[in-house]
């Protein structure tokens, strides 16, 4: 109940934040007003399964959830959001999107630039059902990230081994240990090796789409490279038959008219030669993308001891 003080004589009929009570006579008196009220509102939950708050702004205009305060006319929480994204008001609800979204225990993964970056613990979870979540579809649509690789229970565990002191053999899902964790509700996992082991794995991808880029270039450039010192050999032969020297400007009138000759075969070499030159300079690029890319997946393996 929430105490609201009126000092009205005589019978009365007013209206408090869209409550409507009609009564006798009142002297500094107390109106409660329930939760399920005399209005007709008479179901405790509302939007998104949360329970609804009436007596705090009127019938279905207010929710209270495990980890906040709805307001439902504004669309915002009245609590700072419990696991905030930098990218997002920490006053926000379902990233803008109450339609589309839902966040019945209005909390929400903790995500950074779209990299899952930790989560708080919920009601009743292991690291069985942590990983369950993070790797659900929805969880990830609806919180804006996205994982290459499926987290497991073993991830949560080794990336948080004070939680999981009392787990022997972290690789059986049966250890005793999984029954008394050092594991709260609210408590805040990180998971710095597995976004170190994503991070590698993303540039690893990396290396070998540019990888397959290069060996279409070094195709194409030996197509090229062909077709170059084939239009050479052409030249050179045309203008041997003449007697007259590969290339140059022309000095004489049969010069000029073996020149002349020849030269859309010119022309297309030149054409040949500068895309040889975009090929090459491409191919170059990309090596040393792959090179750098490669020095970065070792300085992150010795980071975070991952082979």
């Amino acid at each position: 109940f929430t105490n609201i003080s009126v000092g009205i004589q005589g019978n009365v009929h007013f209206r408090l934040d869209n409550i409507r009570y009609t009564g006798g006579s009142w002297v500094n008196g107390e109106v409660l007003v329930r939760v399920c009220d005399e209005v007709g509102d008479k179901y405790r939950f509302g939007f998104n399964g949360m329970e609804k708050t009436n007596e705090v702004a009127g019938p279905g205009n207010h929710y209270t959830a495990f980890y906040g305060e709805y307001e439902s006319r504004l669309g915002r929480r009245w609590n700072l959001d419990p696991k905030p994204n930098p990218s997002i008001s920490p006053y926000a609800m379902y990233i803008g999107n109450p339609i589309s979204n839902n966040d019945v225990l209005l909390d929400t993964p903790i995500v950074f630039h779209n990299q899952l970056v930790g989560y708080r613990v919920e009601p009743g979870q292991g690291p069985i059902k942590i990983a369950n979540d993070i790797n659900n579809p929805e969880t990830q649509k609806q919180y804006g990230y996205s994982l290459i690789n499926k987290i497991t229970f073993l991830d949560v565990v080794s990336d948080n081994p004070s939680h999981f002191k009392n787990v022997s053999n972290s690789n059986n899902p049966d250890d005793p240990g999984y029954l008394n964790l050092n594991l709260n509700i609210g408590d805040i996992l990180t998971f710095v090796k597995f976004r170190t082991r994503e991070e590698i794995h993303t540039l690893e991808n990396i290396n070998q789409k540019i990888g397959a880029e290069n060996s279409s270039l070094e195709k194409e450039y030996e197509i090229l490279d062909k077709e170059y010192m084939g239009l050479w050999k052409s030249i050179n032969e045309r203008t041997q038959r003449e007697g007259k020297a590969m290339g140059g400007d022309p000095r004489s009138g049969n010069d000029i008219a073996n020149y002349l000759v020849t030269q859309p075969e010119r022309k297309r070499a030149k054409e040949v030669f500068k895309k040889k030159e975009q090929v090459a300079n491409k191919i170059l690029n990309n090596q040393q993308s792959i090179d750098s890319n490669n020095l970065k997946i070792q300085e992150l393996k010795k980071e975070c001891d991952c082979q």
